[in-house]
């Protein structure tokens, strides 16, 4: 009896013991709602093998760390899901808007090679499919800055949550991304700022949604995103050189998803 005791013992401590070799080669996931207002709710995604990414509503999709492929019961693709791969663009972290999916099948995106995920998912609470507009430099080339200026070189003071803190907050930022927050009252303009990361970058609000936008040597110019009623459209941007923005219409609202460093 007491053999067998010894052994069932020696048992429990070695599973035991696997157990916590287990849980230690293992990242935990992390799971927060990092930002939300009446029309979007922003979560982050980290060291995750898989992410699901088909549900009710539309969702943009932006993954900083690991390939991405599609698993659809059981069998998995190495391609973009099927309901986003029409909205896929060139970026060298995968970015894609989810669909609202009228089938009940399960999609999600599954990590290649034990490789581990790390994603923001960005909710439409009210129904809005975001649309993704190309980037305007060739492919695979995302141009140094916005004036061609090394934004090593920028005053640090001039960074965005520092310089302009009442119009752009930080809601989020770990060793590889951030995220800022921006709110433009109608006719007020911002204090001179800089963005020093590449940035997927998305507004959100109604339309036609008209800004006016003055760079460091006093030049301005006009920037206007047509259409009628809420809509959210996405882009893709260099590091922005110190500028000032001047909302022109009411209920403007950014959402900037910044690269400190790109995959």
């Amino acid at each position: 009896m007491r053999q067998r005791w010894n052994e069932v013992v020696a048992a429990a401590l070695a599973a035991a013991c696997m157990a916590q070799v287990a849980a230690a080669a293992t990242p935990p996931a992390t799971r927060g709602i990092i930002f939300q207002d009446d029309s979007i709710r922003v979560l982050r995604l980290t060291d995750v093998a898989e992410l699901p990414v088909s549900g009710p509503g539309p969702a943009l999709w932006v993954i900083d760390a690991g390939e991405c492929a599609a698993a659809v019961e059981g069998a998995t693709t190495r391609q973009q899901p099927a309901a986003a791969r029409s909205e896929a663009v060139d970026w060298p972290a995968p970015l894609f808007v989810q669909q609202p999916r009228r089938s009940a099948l399960p999609m999600r995106c599954v990590a290649h090679a034990n490789a581990v995920l790390r994603a923001i998912r960005v909710e439409m609470k009210n129904g809005v499919v975001p649309h993704l507009l190309p980037p305007p430099w060739p492919r695979g080339q995302v141009p140094v800055s916005s004036d061609g200026s090394d934004p090593r070189g920028w005053d640090p003071q001039l960074d965005s949550p520092v310089a302009a803190p009442d119009f752009q907050k930080l809601v989020y930022e770990d060793a590889f991304i951030r995220v800022i927050a921006v709110a433009m009252p109608v006719d007020r303009a911002e204090p001179l700022h800089h963005h020093p990361y590449p940035t997927v970058w998305m507004l959100y609000g109604p339309r036609p949604a008209v800004t006016e936008d003055t760079d460091i040597t006093g030049r301005k110019r006009l920037q206007r995103l047509d259409g009628v009623g809420a809509a959210a459209t996405v882009m893709l941007l260099p590091p922005g050189a110190p500028h000032s923005s001047r909302a022109l219409t009411a209920g403007n609202r950014i959402l900037r998803i910044e690269f400190k460093r790109l995959p």
